[in-house]
C-alpha cells in the first residue's frame, strides 16, 4: 500500500509541553501487487481531508522516560472520496465521507534511580463501515506521522487491520549503564473489524464483524547515541505463538 499526501497545516506549541495542529489536504492511496507498475494497481482512491492533532507531554526524557505523562488525541474527517480504479478481484466499497478518531495516554512512574514503569492505554474508532484497506487502523509497527499505524508488541508491520480497538500496556525499564536501557513490555487488547457482507457477487447492507483479543510480549535493548536511539526488540505473539525481531536506528521524522 502506498500513501501520498499533500497538506497545509497550522500548528503551535506552548512551553515545549503542548502541541496542537489543524490542517487540510489531499491524499491518494494505491494498493498494488507490483510496486512500480501502475498497470497492476488493484485499487486506487483519492480524497480530501481535514484533521486535528493535540499532544500534552510532560516526560522528563524523550526516550526511556522515568517520570511524567503523554496524552495524545487525533481526529480526521475525510470527504469527496472516490475509487479511481477497481479490478475484478478487489471487491471494495468506499463512502464519500468518513471520520476516524484515536487517543493515547501513557504515564511513567519512577521506581528507583535506574528503574521506572510506564502504563498506557490506546484506542481508536472508525465511523463508517467500508470494505477497503484504506480507512482503517493497523496494529503492528508504529510509523512516524502515520496516526493509523498502532504499535503492538508481537505483531508485524500492518499485520492486523481494524476499524476499532482498545489496548492496554505495561512496561518495566531499567538503565543498566549510562545511556543503555533494557525494557520488558506486555500489551493486550481487543479489536473489531467491520465490513459489508457480499451476496450474489454484490455488496449488501449487512454488516459483518470480526473481533478478537490480542496479547504480546516484548524485550528491548536500547542505547542513546549521538546519532539517536538504537533499539533491538525480541517480541512474542501469544495468539500465533510466533517470535518477531525488530531493529531501529536513529531518530524518527
Amino acid at each position: 500500500i502506498r500513501h501520498y499526501v499533500s497538506e497545509a497545516n497550522i500548528f503551535s506549541s506552548l512551553y515545549n509541553r503542548y502541541y496542537m495542529s489543524v490542517g487540510i489536504g489531499l491524499e491518494r492511496y494505491v494498493r498494488s501487487e507490483a510496486y512500480f507498475d501502475d498497470d497492476d494497481n488493484n485499487l486506487t482512491t483519492n480524497g480530501a481531508f481535514t484533521h486535528l492533532h493535540f499532544i500534552h507531554d510532560t516526560y522528563d526524557e524523550v526516550h526511556f522516560p522515568g517520570s511524567g505523562h503523554s496524552f495524545e488525541v487525533w481526529g480526521k474527517y475525510s470527504f469527496n472520496r472516490n475509487l479511481e480504479r477497481k479490478t475484478l478481484d478487489s471487491l471494495s466499497t468506499i463512502n464519500a465521507e468518513n471520520s476516524m478518531v484515536g487517543l493515547k495516554y501513557n504515564k511513567a512512574f519512577t521506581i528507583s534511580k535506574r528503574a521506572s514503569a510506564v502504563l498506557g492505554v490506546n484506542g481508536g474508532y472508525t465511523h463508517q463501515v467500508e470494505n477497503n484497506y484504506f480507512h482503517r487502523f493497523y496494529l503492528g509497527r508504529l510509523l512516524p506521522n502515520e496516526h493509523t499505524h498502532i504499535d503492538f508488541s508481537g505483531l508485524r508491520y500492518m499485520e492486523v487491520p481494524v476499524s476499532a480497538f482498545a489496548i492496554g500496556s505495561a512496561k518495566m525499564q531499567i538503565e543498566v549503564a549510562n545511556d543503555i536501557y533494557t525494557s520488558l513490555t506486555f500489551n493486550g487488547g481487543y479489536y473489531e473489524l467491520k465490513r459489508k457482507a457480499f451476496g450474489g457477487g454484490v455488496v449488501t447492507n449487512k454488516t459483518v464483524t470480526d473481533s478478537d483479543y490480542l496479547y504480546g510480549l516484548g524485550l528491548e535493548l536500547g542505547m542513546i547515541t549521538r546519532f539517536g536511539p538504537i533499539t533491538f526488540s525480541t517480541e512474542y505473539n501469544f495468539n500465533l505463538e510466533r517470535l518477531n525481531f525488530y531493529l531501529h536506528v536513529g531518530h524518527e521524522f
